[in-house]
């Protein structure tokens, strides 16, 4: 399989994937029917959770395919890394957490007098955007685990734009960045709804090939205006608290990610635990990662115990604060 072939199936393969998980994400949503009820909506935000983080596992499987015929379609046998993603990827948050941010929406849209159904629309758009950007994180955290597993056969990356996955084309932050060189360890800028993947540079295969074939198609779809006023665009790149680096406009605000992350971030009484499992859970699947690779370290397993016990400790201390402040809503209501 040719490098192009594998980028057009990875595509195809990703573009249903992801279709899939907003269509099962989306029915655990519709039959919610009562959303000032605390444990029920925790309920379903963990119900999504379960959805999502199964197609980050899967968009992390499919990408470690499409990584292995990139190097095999080179002559390169790859040196492939272990499939240990679990949970979120998110910095400071879980899943769970993170998703029931869409209840805690749809409770203001309708306190402020939005009809049901258009408070459902609003939190269904916020809904695909969040499994977007959780599935864009499951892509690139597979591909630099790939890439740093084959430090001596790669250079670094490139974005490689994909036009055909989005109903309104490529965004110009993507196809001015689509020129940038990204190192071994680096990981991917992302934005809302980026549909843009991952392509190593190796001795005889540099991806820039790639874009240019379908900027080239871009620029005359879209005639001389725009792809002048797309030369103008310039874009840099932020660290959001939450989802790590992001591409944005390069005369955004300076505070804009930050505030960003400052307004979706969990309440305060939940923060330290949620930071402590999300902490413990990563640690786990780096650990896991070594062992299931064969480079631990003397330590791991102790460090694997130690975390694991952290992690359950952090998740009970949350489901009771859930319960407590539900059973506090319900004696209040009567």
């Amino acid at each position: 399989m040719s490098v192009e072939a594998a980028v057009a199936s990875h595509t195809a393969v990703r573009n249903s994937l992801g279709s899939r998980v907003v269509a099962s994400a989306s029915g655990a949503i519709a039959i919610q029917d009562d959303w000032f009820n605390l444990s029920s909506t925790w309920d379903t935000a963990r119900g999504i959770a379960d959805i999502v983080d199964s197609g980050v596992r899967q968009e992390a499987a499919i990408t470690q395919s499409y990584m292995a015929q990139v190097y095999g379609a080179q002559g390169i046998t790859p040196n492939e890394p272990a499939l240990a993603i679990r949970g979120s990827l998110r910095t400071g948050s879980t899943t769970a957490l993170s998703y029931r941010r869409l209840a805690s929406d749809m409770r203001y849209l309708l306190t402020n007098g939005e009809p049901e159904q258009v408070a459902l629309g609003s939190v269904f758009r916020r809904l695909e955007q969040m499994v977007t950007d959780d599935l864009a994180m499951g892509m690139r955290e597979q591909s630099r685990r790939f890439i740093m597993a084959n430090g001596r056969t790669t250079r670094g990356f490139r974005r490689v734009i994909r036009p055909e996955m989005s109903t309104s084309g490529t965004c110009g932050l993507c196809m001015v960045a689509s020129d940038n060189v990204y190192g071994r360890a680096d990981l991917l800028p992302i934005h809302n709804r980026c549909r843009c993947i991952v392509s190593p540079i190796t001795k005889d295969h540099d991806p820039g090939d790639l874009n240019k074939v379908d900027l080239e198609a871009i620029y005359a779809a879209a005639g001389s205006t725009q792809a002048k006023d797309l030369i103008n665009v310039r874009v840099r790149d932020v660290e959001h608290g939450e989802l790590g680096p992001r591409i944005v406009p390069a005369d955004a605000p300076g505070e804009a990610d930050y505030k960003g992350y400052l307004r979706n971030r969990v309440p305060r009484w939940e923060q330290p635990y949620a930071e402590a499992l999300s902490n413990a859970e990563k640690q786990i699947i780096d650990i896991e990662a070594r062992i299931a690779s064969r480079t631990e370290r003397p330590d791991d397993h102790k460090w694997l115990d130690a975390n694991r016990k952290s992690a359950n400790k952090a998740r009970t201390k949350l489901q009771q604060l859930y319960t407590s402040r539900a059973n506090l809503a319900e004696m209040r209501a009567a």
